[in-house]
């Protein structure tokens, strides 16, 4: 039924909410069906400045089919919390993500769940280091940033996205 489409180039905004700094306790998450791999890491749910450090978090679909999740002070200097489950997310099935995040600064801190199982994950970055992640833009579902661009390895979701969530 009702589930958002998304082509890698459209996306939508919900607003100024969720907001999150390094030291607050959130989740977020929904149902996502694709039929074929994503072209960059794409964006699910995520709150991302693209103008100067890319902070800000999200929940994201690698190219390699795993579940991903971000949260970043400045990408470009590798200041930030990035990882990812071991296994895949399986390929035209409606299936259940979750990211949850305990509010440490850590990669230790953050859990990926995919229906309902918490999964094992490769920390590809634990450097956070107390630092600010804050940004001043809306939360946007099915790409990484509002305006849907393209930028280095992020870009926007190729599936269905359905009941997201998101809570503090």
């Amino acid at each position: 039924g009702n589930a958002l489409q998304f082509d890698g180039s459209n996306t939508l905004t919900i607003g100024d909410v969720g907001d999150f700094e390094y030291y607050q306790k959130f989740s977020l998450g929904g149902w996502i069906k694709y039929d074929t791999a994503q072209e960059r890491v794409a964006g699910i749910l995520s709150r991302r400045n693209g103008e100067h450090s890319n902070s800000g978090y999200g929940l994201y679909l690698d190219k390699d089919s795993k579940l991903r999740f971000q949260i970043v002070h400045f990408l470009r200097n590798k200041i930030l919390i990035d990882v990812k489950t071991k296994i895949k997310i399986p390929i035209s099935e409606w299936t259940n993500i979750y990211g949850t995040y305990d509010g440490s600064g850590k990669a230790s801190g953050i859990g990926l769940f995919i229906n309902g199982k918490k999964q094992e994950v490769e920390v590809l970055s634990d450097n956070l280091g107390g630092k600010s992640t804050l940004v001043g833009t809306q939360l946007t579902v099915g790409n990484w940033m509002i305006r849907a661009v393209n930028k280095s390895y992020l870009g926007g979701f190729n599936g269905a996205i359905d009941e997201i969530s998101l809570y503090n």
